[in-house]
């Protein structure tokens, strides 16, 4: 800035920041450069004027340091964040509440304490619904058998037909396709405890030749000769790395030019709308199977904490409306991200300067992304707007609350995450009325099927393209979010107004229709 220029204030979360870059001698003037490369597709640049040494310094050291405080051994924001607000985000979920909500447990199901300590699985919650014909022994046979530890678990029960949705990790197969009559035995019970359907699905999410290679890894999936009455359907969902070169196409594409002669060229060749395409189709097929064929379902990918999330949260969107409001989508994150493992300190680094690290990826973005298509298409059926869908991806990324902290529940409880930080929820739910859909209409029953045909896909230009000046929307969306509901509040209260005008009108007909003291003319009748 010149002297006497306007202060131009920049509002990024450290924690947003992915790398910090220094260009030394940009001009012949001495001039020093800062980028700053963001998870959330921005790539700023600053110029100091001629700095001396100890500026030039400081200024990039203390970038480093706070934007990567695990690299630095210091704490992460969300740890010093104290802010108070009325309502306490930590209470949103409660798995039991959760399963209590769905009728569990019941004479089919129940509610296990094998996993109380998290010594059966430590990436899994403590609360595991399990078929009540298997006992505690056999599940611990079955996690010996399965990636991780992760057994197939109940994740959903349809409330009429007891058709389930089934989350767990890869069969540790092998090359020599060992079997465990344990989970053999999981897996019937799992099929027993639906008595509309002789038949699973076990919906593997990856392409059969990723599976396959996985069996030289010790992997591998379920043989349709070990499994009987199972049929294994692969849905061709890409790996992590695919996802993450594919983002970073993506970037290149969107920001900070874009090139308007070749833009769908350039979109169609980061292949991300058509990743989007195949776990939307993925998480359909769950839903329908589950919906139309009354019929148990089993979902995996490798470790079954990343295609896995995507497609039980998804599928369960589909068929659950509860999921669809604010409250039950929160619940649905906290169940199926959250408490089941999601490793969000991998994929999204928060606070570390390794930037390159190969377990990077945009898991989590995809499926918000995901839901974001499905509201395009539903307009009505979400009782959240695009900006709850923004600021929950905006908090994934700033290390401001809790929320997303860590790996698993097992790592939370230890770190005393709830007493130590703020919840993403409490911020949320404390100014709701910013996130309410004016368009939505609860539906308790409705099933969602969206068209999954990459023509009735769209690139999310408000999130992806939101930083890009020459894009952005003249009005922002959630002045017009407030104008439609104060609207719609103005009708309805006129509505309220008519219908006890209604109402009075009809009680004071009826109260003279029935009062012995008044005079009635009698009507003749002429022929």
């Amino acid at each position: 800035l010149e002297p006497g220029d306007p202060a131009f204030v920049l509002d990024l979360p450290l924690g947003v920041v992915s790398r910090v870059e220094r260009i030394s001698g940009a001009s012949s003037r001495g001039d020093v450069s800062y980028v700053l490369v963001c998870k959330d597709v921005r790539t700023l640049r600053f110029v100091h004027k001629q700095p001396d040494d100890s500026l030039q310094k400081s200024v990039f050291e203390v970038l480093t340091k706070f934007a990567f405080p695990v690299s630095n051994s210091l704490p992460l924001f969300a740890l010093e964040y104290n802010q108070v607000f009325p309502e306490n985000g930590w209470k949103v979920y409660d798995a039991l509440a959760e399963y209590k909500r769905q009728g569990l447990p019941n004479e089919s199901w129940r509610i296990s304490k094998v996993n109380d300590h998290y010594e059966l699985c430590d990436s899994y919650p403590a609360a595991l619904v399990v078929p009540v014909t298997i006992t505690d022994d056999e599940l611990r046979r079955v996690a010996a058998f399965r990636a991780k530890g992760r057994i197939p678990v109940l994740s959903w029960l349809h409330p009429e037909s007891q058709a389930a949705v089934v989350r767990c990790s890869q069969p540790m197969s092998g090359v020599g396709g060992k079997r465990c009559k344990d989970d053999e035995k999981l897996l019937q019970a799992i099929m027993d405890a639906n008595a509309q359907s002789h038949k699973l699905f076990i919906f593997d999410a990856r392409p059969s030749v990723n599976a396959a290679a996985n069996k030289m890894k010790g992997g591998g999936c379920e043989s349709e000769d070990a499994y009987q009455n199972a049929e294994l359907v692969f849905l061709d969902i890409h790996n992590i790395h695919v996802m993450r070169e594919s983002l970073r196409k993506l970037k290149e594409v969107v920001y900070p030019n874009i090139e308007e002669s070749h833009w769908l060229s350039n979109l169609e060749s980061t292949h991300w709308l058509e990743h989007i395409k195949l776990i939307l189709a993925g998480a359909l097929r769950i839903a329908d199977k589950v919906e139309s064929g009354k019929t148990s379902v089993v979902v995996h990918c490798s470790d079954g904490w990343d295609r896995t999330a995507q497609l039980t949260s998804l599928s369960l969107i589909m068929l659950d409306s509860h999921y669809r409001t604010i409250s039950g989508f929160q619940k649905l994150i906290e169940k199926e991200w959250i408490s089941f493992g999601h490793r969000f300190q991998q994929r999204v680094g928060h606070g570390d300067q390794n930037h390159t690290d190969a377990d990077r990826s945009p898991i989590f973005l995809q499926f918000i992304d995901c839901v974001w298509q499905m509201t395009q298409q539903f307009p009505a059926a979400f009782e959240f707007n695009e900006s709850f869908l923004v600021t929950v991806l905006d908090h994934l990324y700033s290390c401001l609350f809790g929320t997303f902290l860590y790996n698993s529940e097992q790592q939370r409880v230890k770190e005393e995450l709830a007493k130590r930080s703020v919840s993403l929820w409490s911020f949320v739910n404390s100014q709701v009325d910013e996130f309410i859909n004016p368009l939505y209409v609860h539906y308790p029953a409705h099933v969602l099927l969206p068209s999954v045909s990459i023509r009735h896909l769209q690139l999310w230009v408000s999130y992806y393209i939101r930083w890009n000046p020459r894009v952005r929307p003249q009005q922002p969306v959630h002045q017009r979010y407030k104008e439609l509901l104060a609207k719609r509040a103005e009708l309805q209260k006129k509505v309220e107004e008519l219908q006890r005008e209604v109402h009075n009108r009809a009680s004071a007909s009826s109260e003279r229709a029935g009062s012995p003291t008044r005079s009635i003319t009698p009507v003749q009748t002429f022929v």
